[in-house]
C-alpha cells in the first residue's frame, strides 16, 4: 500500500475515533468506570515503529505509566472478510489498580 491521501488519513482517524469511543464506552459500562479516549492520531509505518512511537509518547507524558493492555480486535462482515487490529490501552497506575480491582469483583 502506498502513501495515502489527506482525505483517506482523515477518514481513518475518524474511524479510529469512533472505534476507540465505542470501545471505551463498552469497557466503562462493564466496569462502571469512566474512560475517555485521547484524540486520534495517524501513523503510517511498520507496526514495530508505530507501537514504539506510541509507547515513547505515553511514557514521556506519565512517568508512572509502565503497563499496557492490548486488545486484539477482529471486525468481520457477513462474508467473514475482515479487518484485524489492536487497541492499546495505556492506563495510569492508579487507574490500572482500579480496573483490576473491578475485574476481580466481577469474577468473584
Amino acid at each position: 500500500m502506498g502513501v495515502i491521501s489527506e482525505m483517506e488519513e482523515s477518514a481513518l482517524m475518524e474511524i479510529g475515533n469512533i472505534i476507540a469511543s465505542s470501545f471505551c464506552d463498552a469497557i466503562a459500562d462493564f466496569l462502571q468506570f469512566s474512560l475517555l479516549p485521547s484524540p486520534p492520531s495517524f501513523a503510517f509505518d511498520m507496526m514495530g515503529a508505530v507501537v514504539e512511537n506510541a509507547i515513547v509518547a505515553i511514557v514521556s507524558e506519565a512517568k508512572d505509566n509502565d503497563h499496557t493492555i492490548l486488545f486484539k480486535c477482529d471486525f468481520k462482515d457477513e462474508s467473514d472478510k475482515g479487518i484485524y487490529g489492536y487497541i492499546m490501552l495505556f492506563p495510569h497506575h492508579e487507574s490500572l489498580k482500579d480496573i483490576l480491582a473491578m475485574l476481580e469483583a466481577q469474577v468473584a
